[in-house]
C-alpha cells in the first residue's frame, strides 16, 4: 500500500496530501518495511530477531527524500560520507520496486570498481537483503544489473530494472553508448561523483532519456571541485555563484533545486552528541583543523561540502577569482565604437591538440576604460577528403571566412607562430593578407612593465611570452576590463598549471607549465583558454588594451608599491618553486 501511494501521489495521480500524509512520507514508511532502523522483536516469543542490513533515518536523508520527491533534478554538494549513496541506493530501489516492468533506474560513477564501494556497493547490499521476498529482480552483479524478471525469467531484457553505467571521461563513449537507445516509461537516473563524469553523460540523459517518459528523476551527488565540471553545471544557481555563501543550505538551479551538506553542521554537532556514528563529531572536526587546516582545498570538498575557496600555489587562476572579478557577465558598451577581434591557436604549435580561433570585441565600457568581451570560440576540424588543398592551406581559407563573418579584419587577427607555427602563419600572410599579428609564446617576455605598480620589465619576471600572457591577464580581471569568459575557457584557466621546473630563485621568473606537458599530466591541453588570452595580447598590441592605465584611474587608495597586492601574488607563486 505504501509503494502504492507513494507512486500514485509523485506520478501526481493523486493528490499529493492525500490522507495528510505526503509521498516522502510514504516513501520513508515502505523503507522502514524493508530496512528496518532496529532489530526486530518477535510479537509472540518476545525474542530479538536480528535485522542484518539497516536503514537508519537522519534528518539529512529525510530532506534529500523529500526533495528527490518534490523536484525533477537534484544535486547533493556534501562532505565525505555523511551517507548520501546510501540515501540514492534505496531511492532507486523503491522506484524500481513500485512499478518493475515499466521502471528503468541508471547508477552511474566512474568505474565499475569504484562504482562497487559506491553507490553500487550500497544498492547491492540494500537488494541483497530483500532479494527474497521482493522477486520481481534478479542480481546480476558481475553485469551490473538488477534485472526485471517474472517467475524468475528475465522478460525485457536490460530495459527494465537497475543497471550501473560506468561513466568516467575516458569511458564517455562507452557510456554513452550505453544510454542511447534506453526509453521507458519511468525513468530515475542516478549519478554519483558527477563532477568526475563527462557532461555529455548528464546531457544526454535530459536529451534523450528523458523523451517519452511519462515519470522522470534525476539526481547528482558530488564533493564539489569546481563550478564547470558536470556537477557544478547542473549545481549553478539561477541567479549565478555569487548570490550563494558556504553557509547557504540551498538554492535554485535551472533544471531544479541543489542542497548542500555541511559536516560542520550535521545533526551530531548541533546536537552536541554522537547520534549518528557514520558523521563526524566535534573532536573530530577539530583534529581535522588542527592537522591540516580548515581552509584547505581538502578541507572544503570534504567537510564543507563547497567548492574550495581558496588559492592553490601552483594554479594561475582560480574559479572564484574570475567570478568575483565579474569575469563571466557581458560588457556594457559606451557607445557602438567597437572593433572585433580574433586570435588564432594551432593545434601544431606547444603541444596543443585543438586548433581554436577566439573571437572578441573591443570597446569603452560605461566607465569609459578600453575593455575586451569574448564572444565565441570554433574549433577547425580538417576535411581529409579534400585533395586539393593541404591542411594549413584549409585552415588559412577556414579562418580568413570565419573571421569575415564575423567583421574581422586583418589587421584585428592575429595567431600563435611558435615552433612550427611560423609555416602556418607564412601560408595565411599569402592567402589573407601580411597584416595578420603574429606571436611567438615560446620567445622571451616583453620589456613591457610587470604591472601598474611594478615597473620590473616582464622579461625579468616570465621565462616566456606565453607565462606573461597568462599571468599578466589576472591584473586585466582586477580592472575590469575582461568579460565574457566562457565556462570552457574558466575551466582551462583554472586548469592550467606553473611549472614547477621554472627558474628557482629569489627573483621568481616563472614559466606556465608546457601545453604538451598538460597534456600528457591531465589529459588535455588548454587550447580555448589559450586562444583567449591571445586575444588579450593581440589587443594590447592592436589596440592599446592597457591594464595599468585602468588600474591607476581606478585606484582611489593610491597604495605604495610595497602595499600593492600585485607583489604579494609574486610572492605567492614564489612558493612553486621553493616547494618544488
Amino acid at each position: 500500500m505504501e509503494l502504492i501511494c507513494f507512486q500514485n501521489k509523485l506520478e501526481k495521480k493523486l493528490p499529493a496530501h492525500l490522507g495528510n500524509v505526503w509521498p516522502h512520507e510514504h516513501f520513508i514508511n515502505a523503507a522502514k518495511m524493508l530496512w528496518p532502523e532496529e532489530d526486530r522483536v518477535d510479537q509472540k516469543t518476545g525474542q530479538k530477531i536480528n535485522v542484518p542490513v539497516k536503514f537508519i533515518w537522519s534528518p539529512w536523508a529525510v530532506k534529500i527524500i523529500k526533495n528527490f520527491c518534490k523536484y525533477e533534478c537534484v544535486t547533493i554538494a556534501g562532505g565525505a560520507g555523511f551517507g548520501k549513496s546510501e540515501v540514492c541506493a534505496i531511492w532507486l530501489i523503491i522506484n524500481f520496486l513500485c512499478d518493475p516492468s515499466n521502471t528503468l533506474c541508471f547508477a552511474t560513477s566512474t568505474t565499475i570498481g569504484a562504482s562497487k564501494k559506491r553507490i553500487w556497493g550500497k544498492i547491492v547490499k540494500y537488494w541483497t537483503a530483500i532479494e527474497k521476498v521482493m522477486t520481481c529482480g534478479k542480481l546480476v552483479d558481475s553485469a551490473g544489473m538488477i534485472r526485471y524478471v517474472e517467475n524468475g525469467v528475465p522478460v525485457k531484457g536490460d530495459l527494465a530494472g537497475i543497471t550501473l553505467v560506468p561513466a568516467e571521461k575516458k569511458k564517455e563513449k562507452d557510456a554513452l553508448e550505453k544510454l542511447r537507445g534506453m526509453h521507458q516509461l519511468r525513468i530515475i537516473f542516478c549519478a554519483d561523483e558527477l563532477g568526475a563524469l563527462s557532461p555529455s553523460v548528464p546531457e544526454a540523459v535530459f536529451l534523450n532519456l528523458k523523451v517519452g517518459t511519462k515519470f522522470f528523476r534525476f539526481s547528482g551527488t558530488d564533493n564539489p571541485f569546481s563550478y564547470v565540471d558536470a556537477f557544478g553545471e547542473i549545481s549553478q544557481p539561477v541567479d549565478g555563484w555569487k548570490s550563494i555563501t558556504i553557509e547557504d543550505e540551498e538554492w535554485t538551479t535551472k533544471r531544479g533545486k541543489c542542497l548542500h551538506f555541511d559536516l560542520l553542521k550535521n545533526p551530531n554537532i548541533l546536537e552536541g552528541r554522537v547520534i549518528y556514528p557514520w558523521m563526524p563529531s566535534q573532536e573530530d572536526v577539530d583534529k581535522e583543523i588542527s592537522v591540516h587546516g580548515g581552509k584547505t582545498s581538502a578541507f572544503y570538498q570534504m567537510y564543507r561540502g563547497f567548492w574550495p575557496q581558496g588559492d592553490v600555489i601552483d594554479q594561475i587562476y582560480t574559479e572564484v577569482e574570475i567570478i568575483s572579478a565579474n569575469g563571466l557577465e557581458k560588457a556594457i558598451w559606451l557607445d557602438n565604437n567597437l572593433v572585433h577581434i580574433s586570435f588564432l591557436d594551432p593545434s601544431f604549435t606547444n603541444g596543443g591538440d585543438r586548433t581554436i580561433a577566439y573571437f572578441a570585441t573591443v570597446g569603452l565600457n560605461l566607465e569609459g576604460i578600453k575593455t575586451l568581451q569574448f564572444d565565441e570560440f570554433l574549433q577547425f576540424k580538417e576535411d581529409v577528403t579534400d585533395k586539393r588543398l593541404t591542411r594549413p592551406q584549409q585552415l588559412a581559407y577556414w579562418w580568413m571566412k570565419v573571421c569575415q563573418d564575423r567583421g574581422v579584419s586583418p589587421r584585428f587577427a592575429g595567431m600563435d607562430a611558435s615552433g612550427t607555427g611560423f609555416t602556418l602563419a607564412s601560408v595565411i600572410h599569402t592567402i589573407w593578407s601580411n597584416e595578420i599579428y603574429s606571436a611567438n609564446f615560446g620567445s622571451k617576455a616583453t620589456e613591457n612593465p610587470v604591472s601598474a605598480y611594478d615597473p620590473t620589465p616582464a622579461v625579468e619576471r616570465y621565462i616566456n611570452l606565453a607565462t606573461e600572457i597568462w599571468v599578466s591577464g589576472k591584473e586585466y580581471l582586477r580592472s575590469n576590463q575582461i568579460r565574457g569568459i566562457s565556462q570552457e575557457m574558466m575551466g582551462e584557466m583554472v586548469y592550467r598549471k606553473l611549472d614547477r621546473m621554472g627558474e628557482r630563485n629569489l627573483n621568481v621568473r616563472m614559466k606556465v607549465m608546457p601545453k604538451g606537458e598538460m597534456k600528457m599530466k591531465f589529459g588535455k591541453s588548454p587550447d580555448i583558454a589559450e586562444a583567449g588570452l591571445g586575444c588579450i595580447l593581440l589587443a594590447r598590441e592592436r589596440l592599446a588594451l592597457d591594464s595599468h592605465v585602468a588600474i591607476r584611474k581606478q585606484d582611489t587608495v593610491n597604495k605604495k608599491d610595497k602595499e600593492n597586492p600585485w607583489k604579494k601574488a609574486f610572492k605567492k607563486y614564489a612558493d612553486v618553486y621553493k616547494a618544488a
